[in-house]
């Protein structure tokens, strides 16, 4: 069980969905109303990763991250922030010492974060101490993808729907993680698909709807959505994936289990 401390003083809707991800089986999450109330329990729990949740700008501070760190040294730092926060990494004082995400980036994440957050068996007792510096490593994430089928890589097929471009460049993120972008007459021989578009376009909607009805693990790319646009995709059933994004994102996906594999 990785356990993570999760620090919030206003209360946000988006923020939720974060929270809610980290809370899956895979977490042992412990919720903090504020800096004071965490920094004591830092000294007495040891934590895996400290999640510095805000909605807005300006909640926490570096110097609030500067007392987290000394703290919990040995703890991952991830801020998660809410849609005002958009642009503040370029244009304002983004924390030192902390990776940054977006509440709608968390739960395609978590499952990676897991993974980088648990030390192999074989390390030493004093190896584990320092596994959190260098946890962000790539090694073994590829193989045996959850939703692939048995057999060689070149036989791994995604249906993509979407504009010419966005279509080509899905193709090459796809191949250069071992799959195939399949043409919409070779359909049958998907194994998930992805869609690109924009939930309040109707025709892109629609798009989506049919690649629903073929009850294959989706993919919804969009752009930085807001609440509402989140909670539609999700609805309908599809995992969302917001640009920019990551080849490790994309592979996040590519490595979720199937529906009713019991994982």
């Amino acid at each position: 069980m990785r356990e993570i401390a999760w620090l919030q003083s206003i209360a946000s809707a988006e923020l939720d969905v974060a929270r809610k991800a980290f809370a899956a089986p895979h977490w042992n999450l412990t919720s903090f109303p504020s800096l004071g109330a965490l920094l004591a329990k830092l000294g007495e729990q040891p934590f895996r990763m400290v999640a510095m949740a805000q909605p807005r700008r300006g909640v926490w501070t570096n110097a609030d991250c500067e007392q987290v760190i000394a703290a919990a040294p040995l703890a991952r730092l991830m801020g998660v922030h809410g849609s005002w926060c958009e642009g503040w990494q370029r244009t304002g004082h983004p924390w030192t010492g902390a990776e940054h995400c977006y509440w709608h980036q968390v739960p395609l994440r978590v499952r990676r974060w897991s993974r980088e957050l648990t030390p192999p068996a074989t390390l030493s007792f004093a190896e584990q101490l320092g596994w959190s510096w260098n946890s962000n490593t790539d090694s073994g994430l590829v193989a045996g993808a959850s939703i692939s089928p048995d057999g060689p890589a070149t036989e791994r097929g995604i249906l993509v729907s979407a504009a010419a471009a966005h279509r080509a460049a899905l193709g090459d993120a796809l191949a250069s993680l071992g799959w195939r972008l399949l043409q919409p007459d070779d359909a049958q021989r998907a194994v998930g698909v992805i869609w690109d578009g924009d939930v309040r376009i109707p025709a892109d909607c629609r798009r989506l709807e049919q690649l629903i009805a073929l009850k294959l693990p989706t993919l919804a790319v969009t752009c930085a959505p807001r609440l509402q646009d989140w909670q539609a995709l999700a609805n309908l059933g599809a995992s969302v994936l917001t640009k920019p994004y990551w080849l490790a994102d994309l592979r996040d996906w590519l490595e979720l289990p199937s529906p009713g594999s019991g994982d």
